[in-house]
């Protein structure tokens, strides 16, 4: 949860969630990093995200304080009635068509099922 309030806090000071995104991503599986612990993820703001240092007191605050956490749960809860999300992991893929529900899969799948579904929304658009 913390992870992604700093998403939400980076995205109110104009850091693309695409950007902290990838940020979390790296910290978590490249690296190894606890993205639940705030010494982590003040660090990944300050020095992955752009953020001035002036505003490190901010991002542990925030975080500390969970006052992302109702943005954060309340962005879930819509995912899940939009996608119909049972379970994780869940994968969405959007077709070039923006106005269409996204494709998706929910659990575990092996490789194949990944190329299967890949190769019907490539023949469907």
């Amino acid at each position: 949860m913390k992870s992604l309030q700093l998403v939400e806090f980076a995205k109110e000071r104009g850091v693309d969630t695409s950007k902290s995104k990838a940020a979390l991503f790296s910290a978590m599986y490249e690296k190894g990093e606890d993205v639940s612990d705030v010494d982590v993820l003040v660090k990944i703001a300050l020095e992955q995200l752009g953020l001035d240092k002036s505003e490190g007191t901010f991002v542990r605050e925030y975080l500390e304080n969970d006052e992302g956490a109702t943005v954060v749960k309340q962005q879930i809860k819509e995912g899940v009635q939009k996608y119909g999300i049972r379970g994780v992991p869940y994968f969405a893929v959007q077709g070039e068509n923006k106005s269409e529900r996204p494709f998706g899969i929910s659990g575990a799948h092996p490789p194949e099922t990944f190329l299967e579904m890949f190769d019907e929304l490539s023949c469907g658009e």
